[in-house]
Formats: structure tokens, sequence, C-alpha cells
């Protein structure tokens, strides 16, 4: 089975490291109606985690990053933040490219990224994430 590549299977990458869904083409094999499409590329998000990694092997390498699915504006679409790492082994974020990521649902399997909007960069290395209500 071929992994998806669809914006739910990188979500569920993202948070789980591994997402198997049947590809199209095999769909089409076994005579089901269901076709599936990849939409990752023009969804709007684009996270990529880093980490700090450095000979030391620090405990925080071997952590996958946070992931949560929330409302954070309120306009009734499900919104993506994902947490990212920091150098070692300070556990500073130095770089752009270590920002947590908000990305805000405009509709239409379409996001824009609300991180500097929202103020959720953060400053050390990000772990987990949670939201309530």
């Amino acid at each position: 089975m071929r992994l998806g590549r669809g914006l739910c299977a990188a979500v569920a990458a993202g948070a789980l490291g591994a997402a198997c869904v049947p590809a199209a083409d095999q769909l089409e094999q076994h005579g089901s109606r269901a076709r599936l499409r990849d939409v990752a590329a023009d969804s709007g998000v684009h996270f990529v985690r880093h980490v700090g990694s450095t000979s030391g092997k620090f405990y925080v390498d071997s952590v996958p990053g946070g992931l949560a699915v929330f409302d954070y504006n309120g306009d009734g679409r499900p919104d993506i933040f994902f947490t990212d790492g920091a150098e070692l082994p300070s556990l500073k974020k130095q770089l752009p490219e270590h920002a947590n990521r908000l990305y805000r649902n405009e509709g239409n399997m379409r996001f824009t990224d609300a991180t500097d909007a929202a103020g959720v960069a953060g400053v050390g290395y990000a772990m987990g994430a949670a939201a309530a209500d």
C-alpha cells in the first residue's frame, strides 16, 4: 500500500509518524468509488519539524513535536498548530525555521500562516501541544 500524501495524511504523519491510506489507483483497481487527490501542496501548510540534533544525542531529539487542531479564532473552522525544536543544548529558538507554526483555516482546504499575528512562534524547545475550551 502506498502512503497517502493528502493534507490529512500529512497532518497525521507529522503527529503520529506515519499514515497509510490507499492510493487512488489502488481504489480504482478494486472498483471503489472513492477518489483521493493530493491537496497538501496547494493547502498552504508547509511545516517541517526541526531539531537541534548534535552528537550529544540529547533526550529532546527523540521526542516528536506537538500538534493541536482547534479553532483559535472562533470562525468555526479547525486551525492547525505545530510545535518545533530549537538549538541544543541551549533549548532556545534562535533561527526562524525553529518557530512553532499556526495555520489559520481559510476554508476549502486552504491555510494561511498566522504564527506572527497570533504571537505563537515560541522562544524555547517545544515538545507538545494541547488545546482546550
